[in-house]
């Protein structure tokens, strides 16, 4: 061949893989114009095979398109959107198609099809994924490992997105793959930066812009801050309760709520960041030393909004730096293992504000040491210990107590320090090593192997109570405990070969026990049979939980002694069905949801803030299956974006069994116009509240437009309440007062301020909605509040209809000479309070002409004094009640709470109190509140026999918190068996209910157990259905522990 003809060979190939490149390069949606389903492209040359079926098959290695992939050339349909690596020579090709909208935007752009199955070269190739891009006419061909036995395919352009991935079984492979994308929105956005500050790339780095929603399923998306503070987040499913949060590297977070998008639109939003608080500090030892690695935890209660965290660690030098950090009282907690936690109060950081040069010295603290040894005493090493105390500072991951942990020595001694100066638990656990085990590690070591030495013997535990930090030399003997054994096997008989058993300690058992005794352990056997030891003395539950099985019942039993136990496990049941529009096609993408439905009681489905996760979702067909359902009575129902929830359908599941044709209907979604009237003032960007009633679960917030419109739609039939809430810049504050009128301008007292409406939607309707419409009976109250003859200003003043409370309310403040004037809707009944939340004077007046006036002189008797910590502590925000139970004639008063909060310093004042007799009930704040460090489980205690004179003011009353006692015991049934859901009630021997900080009711299997009770006598009683069990007398002292034992006769 001579030379010329070789160039021409070489020219006219290098001619023909540019032409080839330009025709796949059209093969993807262009930007030029609207395309739909069907559309055409001038060029295109059609697909092969010509009769667009399709097959899963692993193509012959001599095929040329599949030799073509795997040198990373474009397949035959669409174009590689990702750069792939040579796939394996058995892939599975699927060919499909998209069906696009009935219209998409003239910006539509690329569509992008991803295929995931199992990796394409198992353990050693990570890859399971295959991307490319769809065709015009929307044909794909995505390639799966042929290993894969499901695999799912998403698709996602610029405003396409599925709802669902379509899971496609490869052995049932339809004979076309049709996937449906729904036609998304788009968010977009410019963020200014704070005022001063500037976009570049260090404040631009690390930012990002996440869009969510949980009403109607949760959704999230996260995409990456771009220069000049841009974000563009595609492909959002239509919504109008979205969440904005942009969070920097170096500012405060931004965040929008209400977002809007809509079905082929670009929602435009803009905002600007707030610099926020700079904290710098650093974090030393004993010495001086700089400590590195220390976690700094921030918390701040923000001046606005809910509370703020943040967490660094220190670097090298010690130092650490918050940025952002949002304005309000600002709280740092230093954490290192080995080291107590310190807590440094910083005070109020405002915007902007920059607090350098706080340091935070760690000490070691208390520590105790020890060895842990076996029963034949020789040293047990790499035994976990574990110390537990309750501690004064506490972070998000210290809320309830810290736990320090470290594994002995090979000697078998430990040293765990950064203890404070309370009593400790010390517990030690190992597994034992059997001979076997022990006799191959030594051979293996002694031929210079590294000989592992495998644990797969018995668990032998030791817990020691009321351990001093300080304590050296504590010497902690492994015990094996007591051993349970038995089979589980499923409902057939049939024995389970892997399963778990979860053991733990019973509600109510003995004080030696308690919840960190549990343990789960993983049993491997071929017959069903097991053997669970380290059981310490007293009652436990146990049970049994398997894959493909439901979970078997609680079975209680008492170490030692416990014998034999056998777990029923029920195999999982099926479900296959179809999920049906209104008007009967089948509907794609759908959600079927289970619950268990006892027989014979009104089903009401309550999914926290909507369907969000499910059993199934049905395919192109409409069709599903239902798999790992547990036996029994099932209420079924589907969901779907495009159409309102179905009803409940009733059905049982059999143990194994598979339940067909279950067809489920999806009604026609409603919607609500409505409309914010002009005469409230403010009609742009109100946000309204939309929640669902009576079984209807929907809760979503809107913001109204320019002009007062606002828009809901998708919702399923049923009542929902509307909410106006008040504006950002309400009219009506009074200064000074730190109070805003809830529900009536000010500017125009016959309208309200937050109006409140209630629809009830049926299949289909679009009701129309106006918030904020004058009302059309008003009646006009004013009048004065006053106290021993002068004025009582910044006071609120509630007005309620005894009729429709929900709708027909009012508040008002007084102002600097006690007046007060507000509207109601119409003549009635109504109940005025006096005051602010639960620290009101009541009374009921009637309201029988348009205009009324009504003064209210409020009693002239006050009571205050100080909340303290057993140590003599202020306790800030605790709870405090007092209670009027008798007039002064000694007669019996209907019971109402008047309830204060203490102040940091522990004071707590109640105003305007009637004479006669009250009792006062106190308790400190919640363990959860995350800056409340009294480190000691405080008691409950009620103060009775408070006798008030009239106009009598009491003052310096002191109420001091002893460290509380906990009362645990059985509620038995008439048969001697455990009864549950009976509550137990505390009451003083006047009769007064000691009311715990929560309600107590007894377990499944009777147990109970109440903790935070301030040292005293009290009658402890169950109750349940109306029937009571006889009052016993229990004795409390601090930090003491009471067992008892009720009998209630229910039958």
């Amino acid at each position: 061949m001579n030379n010329k003809l070789l160039l021409s060979l070489v020219a006219l190939v290098l001619s023909l893989v540019v032409a080839g490149a330009y025709f796949l390069d059209k093969h993807h949606i262009s930007a030029a114009g609207e395309l739909g389903p069907g559309s055409q492209s001038e060029g295109i040359a059609p697909l092969a095979p010509a009769s667009g079926e399709l097959a899963a098959v692993a193509a012959p290695e001599a095929e040329p398109e599949r030799k073509a992939v795997q040198d990373a050339a474009p397949p035959p349909v669409g174009k590689v959107v990702r750069k792939q690596s040579r796939l394996p020579k058995d892939v599975c090709w699927v060919e499909g198609r998209i069906v696009f909208p009935a219209k998409l935007p003239s910006d539509a752009g690329d569509v992008e099809v991803t295929a995931r199955g199992r990796r394409f070269g198992g353990k050693n190739d990570p890859r399971r994924e295959y991307a490319v891009g769809v065709s015009r006419e929307g044909r794909f061909r995505v390639a799966f490992s042929s290993s894969t036995r499901r695999g799912w395919i998403d698709v996602e352009g610029r405003y396409l997105y599925m709802a669902e991935k379509l899971s496609l079984k490869m052995s049932e492979l339809p004979p076309e793959v049709v996937v449906e994308p729904k036609l998304g929105g788009v968010a977009r956005g410019r963020l200014k930066a704070p005022p001063g500050e500037q976009w570049n790339d260090e404040t631009v780095a690390g930012g990002k812009v996440t869009l969510s929603k949980w009403s109607g399923g949760r959704w999230a998306k996260t995409v990456p801050l771009e220069p000049g503070g841009s974000f563009e987040i595609t492909a959002v499913p239509p919504s109008t309760s979205y969440n904005l949060s942009v969070h920097t590297a170096l500012w405060m977070e931004h965040e929008e709520s209400g977002v809007t998008v809509k079905s082929g639109e670009v929602t435009e939003l803009e905002g600007q960041v707030a610099k926020g608080a700079k904290v710098r500090g650093k974090i030393v030892g004993r010495a001086g030393e700089p400590l590195a690695e220390v976690s700094v935890e921030l918390m701040c209660d923000p001046t606005e909004g809910s509370w703020h965290h943040q967490t660094v660690q220190t670097e090298a030098d010690g130092v650490f730096l918050f940025r952002g950090v949002v304005p309000g009282e600002v709280v740092l907690t230093a954490t290192a293992q080995g080291s107590l936690a310190v807590k440094k109060e910083l005070g109020l950081l405002r915007e902007g504000d920059v607090r350098g040069g706080v340091t935070i010295e760690l000490d070691q603290g208390r520590s105790i040491s020890g060895i842990v040894r076996w029963g034949d005493g020789t040293p047990a090493g790499d035994a976990w210990v574990t110390i537990e105390q309750d501690k004064d500072a506490r972070t998000i991951a210290m809320m309830i107590g810290k736990k320090d942990s470290q594994r002995t020595a090979a000697d078998g001694s430990f040293t765990i320090s950064g203890l404070e100066d309370t009593i400790c638990v010390v517990r030690a656990s190992s597994r034992a090593v059997l001979s076997a085990d022990k006799k191959r590690s030594e051979e293996a070591r002694a031929k210079g192997r590294r000989g592992l030495l495998r644990r797969r013997g018995s668990t032998h535990r030791i817990k020691l109570e009321d351990i001093q930090p300080g304590t050296t030399g504590l010497i902690l003997v492994l015990e094996p405990g007591d051993r349970v054994t038995g089979k589980a096997v499923d409902d057939l008989g049939e024995p389970i070969s892997r399963f778990l058993i979860s053991a733990e300690p019973q509600t109510g058992g003995p004080s030696t026990l308690d919840k960190d005794d549990g343990f789960q352990r993983i049993v491997i056997t071929l017959d069903g049979s097991f053997a669970v030891d380290g059981l310490r003395d007293g009652a436990w539950v146990l049970s049994a939980h398997a894959d493909d099985h439901a979970s078997s019942e609680k079975v209680v039993i008492t170490s030692p002694g416990a014998g034999e136990v056998e777990f029923v496990l029920p195999r999982h049941g099926r479900v296959h069905g179809i999920v049906r529009g209104p008007g009967g096609d089948p509907v794609s993408g759908a959600n079927v949801q289970m619950e268990a439905a006892a027989e014979g009681e009104p089903q009401t489905i309550e999914i926290m803030y909507g369907n969000w996760g499910g059993k199934a979702t049905t395919d192109g067909e409409g069709r599903f299956e239902a798999k790992d359902i547990a036996p029994g009575r099932k209420a079924v129902y589907a969901t779907s974006e495009d159409f309102g929830q179905g009803l409940p359908s009733y059905i049982t599941v059999e143990p194994g069994a598979t339940l067909e044709g279950v067809a489920l209907r999806l009604r026609s979604p409603a919607g609500i116009l409505g409309q914010v009237h002009g005469a409230v003032g403010q009609v742009a960007r109100r946000e309204i509240t939309i929640r669902g009633q009576d079984g209807v679960n929907h809760r979503e917030t809107v913001t109204s437009d320019s002009s007062g419109r606002f828009e809901v739609e998708g919702l399923s039939p049923g009542k929902y309440r509307l909410q106006l809430q008040a504006p950002e810049e309400p009219e009506g504050r009074v200064a000074g007062s730190g109070l805003v009128q809830a529900y009536v301008s000010s500017s125009r007292e016959d309208l309200y301020q937050n109006a409140i409406q209630f629809v009830v939607l049926e299949e289909g309707d679009r009701e129309r909605v106006v918030l904020g419409a004058p009302l059309s009976n008003p009646v006009q109250v004013s009048g004065r509040v006053t106290s021993a003859g002068e004025p009582v200003p910044g006071h609120q003043v509630h007005c309620t209809s005894e009729v429709d409370r929900s709708r027909n309310r009012a508040t008002v403040v007084t102002d600097s000479e006690g007046q007060y004037s507000l509207t109601v809707a119409g003549q009635g009944s109504y109940i005025f309070r006096i005051g602010s939340g639960r620290n009101t004077t009541e009374s009921t007046h009637e309201l029988s002409q348009a205009t009324c006036r009504i003064d209210f002189e409020l009693p002239a008797g006050s009571f205050s004094g100080s909340l303290l910590g057993a140590g003599g502590e202020a306790i800030e925000k605790g709870n405090l009640k007092l209670v009027r139970y008798q007039d002064t004639a000694g007669e019996a008063v209907p019971q109402k709470a008047r309830a204060v909060s203490s102040a940091s310093d522990g004071s707590f004042e109640f105003e305007y109190i009637e004479p006669g007799r009250y009792f006062l009930r106190a308790s400190d704040s919640p363990r959860w509140a995350w800056n409340q460090d009294h480190g000691e489980d405080l008691g409950a205690v009620l103060i009775d026999d408070l006798v008030f004179a009239e106009g009598e003011s009491r003052s310096g009353f002191e109420v001091q918190l002893e460290i509380g006692g906990l009362v645990t015991g059985t509620v038995l049934g008439a048969d001697g068996q455990g009864l549950s859901g009976a509550k137990l009630k505390l009451t003083t021997s006047s009769g007064h209910e000691l009311s715990s900080r929560r309600t107590s009711r007894s377990d499944w299997s009777g147990g109970f157990s109440i903790s935070g009770v301030g040292p005293g006598t009290y009658f402890l009683q169950a109750q349940k259905n109306g029937v009571k069990s006889q009052a016993q007398k229990v004795h409390i002292s601090s930090s003491s522990e009471v067992s008892v034992q009720l009998v209630l006769d229910t039958e």
